[in-house]
């Protein structure tokens, strides 16, 4: 016997239903029915509102959807059901889905659209996966529902019915913007098409990069407009993130795919306000965490480094108004970080490490070859050939995620050094492909020459010792 479901999240905002129009919301129901995609109550409701026709023109009485969920709500699943009925029941439409990235839209497209077409639509529905080509195609209709990147340049002429703007918290105000004058043309000619255009928005709420997102919400609730719906699920203001029953009463997805097991144990894994932000839907005014100032306190120490030898990492910042000398050693023991010297400019560093080379307390120093510190590097390889070591990407991956989880484990110790702590804390990162993850020197709350030459410093420290080449063996008749 199944528990029952606690009762559907109350939203904070929902634009209500109109009961004397007719909706292709049962429509979508069924056939999420059909592909191993049920409806949840949320989107069940959403749908019966995004979906109602007037009867005045026959077409969508709404051509915008703005939807704000917390994550594992299923919004990018309900959008992709929602393009794929346009594909059956629309001749030539022309549906699209993007996401933060182009590679996440083809990931989530393919998860969400070309499985469940491939094993329930194979009659009717033909996949392609090719590189740049990944669409679904329906020959009946001669519709199709395709990936795209969240760039203008890629919708630039093309035509638009149903579009699917997924992730919008990721986008800058710059590429939301450019994206929507993109848009606007590609839909311009297809609103007289039915059922008529819908362009469907989804996000969590993001934190304080995320402007053109939350302008977005805060315009439609502000002025409301007959032609846009409006569903938003969350927290409220002025409640505690920490009290998960809460969190988990406002989830609109609970008991329908959301556990409180996988609640719990996304509180004891994430920052805080990275948790009221993904599971309470609640933006963040400041840039999001990546670790936490408890944290960090928990790991600053005042103790000198180990006597011995450390490696050493050299950083220029992003516009080249100061660089930092960092070393990598023991405290006790313990791996520790010490800012050695950090100076406004960058030509007081070459005379700098040469006065270190010529000291016993140097193994290794690491630097960058390219990006600010590329003529720096240059530079000191020229006069010290021998002791310059140039940091690969891998380094930097490698060394990122070693200093992140020394710091959430508490494995790692940082000399105090209140700029090294304002780097830590305004930290951003970047994806490098499948390699892992790097700081970001343009999106932080600061320049990081302190933070980055602590990576390269680690990452050196942490390195497996090289294997000595065996001595060539030599046969001889």
């Amino acid at each position: 016997m199944t528990s029952p479901l606690p009762p559907l999240a109350e939203p904070r905002y929902h634009t209500k239903r109109d009961p004397s129009r007719e909706t292709l919301g049962p429509a979508v129901a069924k056939l999420g029915d059909f592909i191993g995609r049920p409806r949840k109550r949320w989107q069940s409701k959403l749908n019966d509102v995004l979906l109602e026709i007037d009867p005045a023109t026959g077409r969508l009485a709404h051509s915008l959807g703005i939807v704000g969920v917390p994550r594992q709500a299923g919004k990018t699943e309900n959008g992709c059901v929602i393009g794929l009925h346009r594909t059956l029941i629309q001749p030539g439409a022309r549906c699209w889905y993007t996401a933060q990235t182009g590679q996440a839209a083809r990931d989530h497209w393919i998860q969400e659209v070309a499985t469940p077409a491939d094993r329930y639509l194979q009659s009717v529905a033909k996949v392609k996966y090719g590189a740049g080509d990944t669409r679904l195609v329906v020959p009946a209709t001669d519709s199709q529902f395709r990936p795209m990147p969240p760039t203008a340049q890629y919708i630039h002429g093309k035509q638009a019915d149903f579009l699917h703007d997924d992730e919008d918290w990721a986008r800058s105000e710059l590429e939301g913007r450019a994206l929507d004058q993109a848009q606007m043309p590609a839909t311009t000619t297809r609103y007289s098409i039915w059922p008529g255009v819908l362009i469907l928005r989804t996000s969590t709420e993001g934190d304080g990069e995320s402007t053109y997102w939350h302008a977005i919400v805060d315009e439609a609730r502000a002025n409301p407009n007959p032609s846009v719906v409006i569903a938003d699920y969350g927290l409220r203001e002025g409640e505690d993130p920490t009290d998960l029953d809460l969190v988990y009463r406002r989830h609109p997805a609970a008991g329908e795919g959301l556990t409180m097991e996988t609640l719990e144990k996304m509180f004891a894994t994430m920052p805080l306000s990275e948790f009221a932000r993904a599971y309470g839907n609640r933006r963040t005014t400041t840039k999001m965490e990546i670790v936490t100032q408890g944290q960090l306190d928990a790991i600053e120490t005042t103790k000198p480094l180990d006597p011995g030898p450390v490696d050493i990492g050299i950083a220029v910042g992003w516009e080249r108004k100061d660089a930092a000398v960092v070393a990598c050693g023991t405290i006790e023991g313990m791996p520790a970080i010490e800012v050695i010297d950090a100076r406004p400019g960058v030509s007081w560093a070459p005379d700098f490490i040469g006065r270190l080379l010529a000291t016993d307390h140097v193994k290794t120093i690491t630097i960058d070859p390219k990006g600010p510190a590329a003529s720096l590097a240059e530079e000191l390889t020229v006069t010290h050939r021998d002791r310059i070591l140039h940091a690969t990407i891998d380094d930097q991956t490698i060394g990122t995620e070693t200093l992140l989880s020394g710091v959430r484990n508490q494995s790692i110790l940082l000399r105090a050094d209140p700029d090294l702590r304002a780097e830590v804390s305004g930290m951003s990162i970047r994806h490098i492909a499948d390699r892992g993850r790097a700081l970001s020197r343009t999106k932080g709350a600061t320049t990081i020459p302190r933070l980055e030459a602590a990576v390269l410093a680690l990452r050196r420290w942490s390195a497996p010792p090289e294997a000595e080449m065996p001595a060539p063996l030599i046969w001889s008749k």
